[in-house]
């Protein structure tokens, strides 16, 4: 991210009809916020994740750059179906 930080501020100096908005997606989990069995680190880290998100979004709006963070629910993948 920090290597990326002075390219995107770099680019937001143009004007927003140049160059268009500016957004960061970052992708997260409801295992964020709620515990599930046996995915106690995924939880962990998709919660400090959108801690981090979060913090690098009010540091950005000066730079007009927005951050937004997507919390998707249950998706249909093995890991839905494994157990402890």
């Amino acid at each position: 991210v920090r290597a990326c930080l002075p390219q995107l501020r770099e680019r937001v100096k143009e004007p927003i009809e140049e160059r268009g908005e500016v957004l960061i997606v970052f992708i997260s989990s409801v295992a964020a916020t709620i515990p599930f069995s046996g995915s106690g680190v995924y939880g962990a880290t998709k919660a400090a994740g959108e801690l981090f998100f979060r913090s690098l979004g009010r540091e950005l709006v000066p730079d007009g750059i927005k951050v937004a963070i997507l919390r998707p629910h249950w998706v249909d993948t093995c890991l839905l179906y494994t157990s402890d």
